[in-house]
């Protein structure tokens, strides 16, 4: 199953490295790290897999031209902040360790993001980029969450439990990096799940 998975990684992928067995392990700890480490929200391995596959193909040492590191590609203020406010120190270079702050990252993203009104956020926002409710979760973790914030309020009035949206103004507009990679991601969530069936 993951052998064929590979396969199809390899034809679709830019500059995807196999790297034979020690990338199917890394496939097959993901998943059982993301299990194993219980937050308040499920997270589904096989997205954490799809963000890992495009943020590092797998490679536990990467490292960005910004400075991001590891297998899931995090900023040093993005590791302090994980140290600080969820108390989880770690080593961005570790597996196993980057799993997990992946993990507790994701969790506080979607708690965040992911509330009843998001159905209602995605019809005001009328982003073609924005198709899945995860994808708000993607754009944060990718640009930010500050980002995100300023790219909804460019577009939407927030008061209270209303949502009005701004007309006649200037949007905020998605990087076209982040539109590449909600597509990116996707296109390997989507993949998972269908190996995975």
């Amino acid at each position: 199953m993951i052998s064929l998975l590979t396969v199809v990684l390899s034809i679709v992928s830019d500059g995807f490295q196999l790297r034979g067995n020690i990338m199917r392990v890394l496939e097959e700890d993901i998943v059982r790290w993301t299990e194993e480490y219980s937050t308040n929200k499920h997270i589904d391995p096989l997205f954490m897999l799809a963000i890992a596959a495009q943020e590092s193909g797998f490679k536990a040492n990467a490292i960005s031209k910004s400075g991001a590191m590891g297998l899931f590609q995090f900023m040093p203020i993005t590791v302090k902040d994980i140290s600080e406010r969820f108390g989880y120190p770690f080593d961005p270079y570790s597996p196993e360790q980057a799993t997990k702050a992946a993990k507790i990252y994701l969790t506080w993203l979607c708690n965040k993001i992911l509330t009843t009104e998001v159905s209602t956020l995605m019809f005001y926002l009328r982003d073609s980029n924005i198709t899945y409710p995860h994808d708000l979760v993607l754009v944060a973790y990718n640009w930010g969450y500050g980002n995100l914030s300023k790219y909804i309020e460019s577009r939407i009035i927030i008061e209270g439990n209303k949502m009005i949206p701004r007309s006649g103004e200037v949007h905020v507009e998605l990087p076209d990096e982040t539109k590449n990679y909600i597509c990116k991601v996707n296109s390997y969530y989507k993949l998972y799940v269908f190996i995975n069936q």
